[in-house]
């Protein structure tokens, strides 16, 4: 293509091509780079795993300005891929140990 890492450079979103299959002929591509918006699409949870989500966003954001991979699937928060806190559980991360306490 010409352009050196172009890989690491050009960010695409996702890309698709443009008409039928055909063996005899080349199809163009398209891009979609990713569209800032002013609104949210989030997944539907329950009213108590919502409360749980919210309770453990402050602690995910604390690891995560610590530079430690954090993340919250479902109602579980995650901290360099070790499970810290689940539906009911009270927790507070510890920063300096990178420990969770109940």
């Amino acid at each position: 293509m010409g352009i050196d890492s172009a890989k690491e450079s050009i960010k695409i979103h996702r890309a698709n091509r443009i008409g039928k299959y055909s063996q005899h002929k080349t199809r163009p591509i398209t891009n979609h780079k990713k569209l800032e918006r002013p609104y949210g699409v989030s997944q539907q949870y329950p009213p108590e795993m919502m409360k749980t989500r919210k309770r453990l966003i402050p602690i995910m954001l604390e690891a995560r300005n610590q530079q430690k991979e954090a993340y919250i699937v479902g109602d579980k928060l995650y901290i360099n891929s070790q499970g810290i806190a689940r539906t009911g559980a009270r927790v507070s991360y510890d920063a300096s140990h990178g420990t969770s306490k109940d």
